[in-house]
């Protein structure tokens, strides 16, 4: 096997490093290692950093970290990556940034090594962070997913303000996932800027929140967007105060029978038909003396129909 690692033949060579990697101790492939960097076969030495990724060996060390420093930034990076999960410390994981920072275009590499912080300790903080204001959105998402789900009780409110304000939903909706299951932590300035955000997304989850809001707080913002500008948004309000019978909740869903919008006429009358009580078919017969014309008449006057029906028998 030696041999064959060594062997002039790069699909040869490459092969002996899959079975060395796969089927032999880990300490074989650690020892031959420091004797192989120097090959200068490019795609021989990118798998050998891939097979002594998870080596914990002297040599293996000894190889990548010769290996940080490869003319080709690929395997360089790989190496850096590799070297750090088998030295975790926060000086190692600092010249690891650095040396993304010089090769940006290395995403995948960035991401293990966002995901490789998981291997420091408190000082996985600070790192997170700064990955949390990269420039590139999908890596500040996992940065942040970690940072949220590892850090919970530290995150603050300039944290969850800040992401809500993220150009991507994907990471604004990491706020939501962690309110969920920390309610306690919402706050009446995070649930403000989150009714008054300029996504949509954010606002429709604002309607959530309510439901963590203590006293007549989370109402008032229910009601405030009943005005939202989108019906998504509006829809979910409705929804939320037919749910949890808001007060005044039949007269505000009534009133939303007549909207201009066929969306939100239809949630309107999904939520008043939902739950059948005196108040919900008063508003709806009055609402079919005063609009004869209505779009909605056939399905309120089926619902009527089947409520007096079942009253009768």
């Amino acid at each position: 096997m030696e041999e064959l690692l060594r062997d002039e033949d790069r699909e040869v060579a490459i092969e002996a490093l899959d079975v060395a990697a796969n089927h032999y101790p880990s300490a074989f492939l650690a020892e031959q290692a420091p004797d192989l960097v120097n090959r200068s076969d490019r795609l021989f030495r990118l798998n050998l950093v891939r097979a002594l990724h998870n080596s914990g060996y002297a040599g293996a060390r000894e190889a990548l970290d010769g290996l940080r420093d490869d003319e080709d930034p690929e395997i360089a990076l790989e190496a850096f990556v590799a070297y750090f999960r088998a030295n975790p410390n926060s000086d190692v994981y600092q010249a690891l940034m650095r040396a993304l920072e010089e090769h940006p275009r290395h995403r995948s590499v960035a991401a293990r090594a966002i995901e490789a912080t998981m291997l420091l300790e408190d000082e996985a903080r600070g790192f997170l962070r700064e990955w949390m204001g990269h420039a590139d959105p999908d890596l500040r998402h996992d940065a942040a997913r970690m940072y949220f789900l590892r850090f919970s009780e530290e995150v603050s409110q300039d944290d969850i303000l800040d992401t809500l304000d993220e150009e991507t939903q994907a990471l604004r909706q990491i706020v939501f996932r962690f309110l969920r299951q920390h309610p306690r932590r919402l706050t009446p300035a995070i649930l403000e800027t989150a009714a008054e955000s300029r996504h949509a997304d954010v606002r429709r989850g604002a309607v959530e929140l309510t439901r963590f809001a203590g006293g007549t707080a989370g109402e008032e913002v229910l009601r405030e967007l009943l005005l939202d500008s989108d019906q998504t948004v509006r829809t979910a309000v409705l929804q939320e105060m037919g749910t949890r019978r808001i007060d005044g909740w039949e007269r505000i869903l009534a009133m939303s029978l007549r909207d201009r919008n066929p969306v939100i006429r239809e949630a309107a009358l999904r939520g008043l038909v939902r739950q059948v009580t005196p108040e919900t078919l008063s508003e709806l017969r009055n609402f079919l003396k005063r609009n004869p014309d209505t779009p909605l008449r056939s399905n309120i006057e089926q619902h009527l129909a089947r409520h007096d029906e079942h009253s009768g028998s």
